[in-house]
């Protein structure tokens, strides 16, 4: 009876981190519309979601990065719960940290509204936010290609695989045609496309856990797998 006990106060901690997970993207996503449509009204096309940081509604975009921030590390404290460590990536766990770390950065120091950055704190802002693109990208990649070793993920590990992958692509694009792209103007395009796919990835993953079979009377216990591999 004890041990029931502590299983489902494991079992009801890991449902609510990953239902901070889903219902914290889906907050973010509509703080980040919330924001667009508030004056002054900035091109969601050609300029970034940082832009929206500066300016007298600037503090409700700072809170998204920040939210965004720690989402990332509230997701990657689910995720090492839940899957087993064979089926676990050590570099992509670092990684998304980092990308994580990144985000909280950039909600407390702005950017410049120039095509390029003009001080000290709006070239760390670019320079961290590009940093962040990447790191997320691979660590997922790297995430979902471990998931591959964990029988029970859901969706597949194959689909994970593919949308990180695209991301991964994707954030590559942003990085190497961030010159270019801001003066054609479709460099927020670009940015908000990488966003999604990003936040779409964790969004996923984090459905597949909570409705994960193994996840009754398994929370805080270590997996068959992981036994395996110790």
């Amino acid at each position: 009876m004890k041990q029931s006990r502590i299983q489902g106060r494991g079992m009801n901690s890991l449902q609510l981190l990953l239902g901070t997970v889903i219902v914290g993207i889906i907050l973010a996503c509509l703080l980040e519309l919330i924001v667009q449509s508030l004056p002054p009204h900035y091109s969601p096309l050609s300029q970034s979601e940082s832009d929206l940081a500066v300016g007298p509604y600037g503090f409700l975009e700072a809170i998204s990065f920040f939210v965004r921030g720690v989402l990332t590390f509230v997701f990657l404290a689910a995720f090492t719960r839940s899957i087993p460590k064979a089926a676990q990536s050590r570099a992509g766990v670092i990684l998304l940290g980092a990308s994580g770390i990144g985000k909280l950065i950039i909600a407390f120091v702005a950017t410049d509204l120039t095509p390029r950055p003009e001080t000290l704190h709006g070239a760390i802002h670019a320079l961290v936010a590009l940093a962040s693109f990447f790191c997320g990208a691979l660590g997922q990649l790297l995430l979902a290609r471990a998931l591959r070793r964990d029988p029970d993920v859901r969706p597949a590990a194959r689909v994970l695989v593919g949308l990180a992958g695209v991301s991964l692509v994707w954030s590559l694009i942003v990085i190497g045609t961030v010159a270019v792209s801001t003066q054609i103007g479709v460099w927020g395009l670009l940015e908000r496309i990488y966003t999604v796919l990003f936040l779409g990835w964790m969004l996923i993953v984090a459905l597949g856990l909570w409705q994960r079979p193994a996840l009754e009377g398994r929370a805080g216990q270590p997996s068959d797998l992981s036994r395996g591999v110790a």
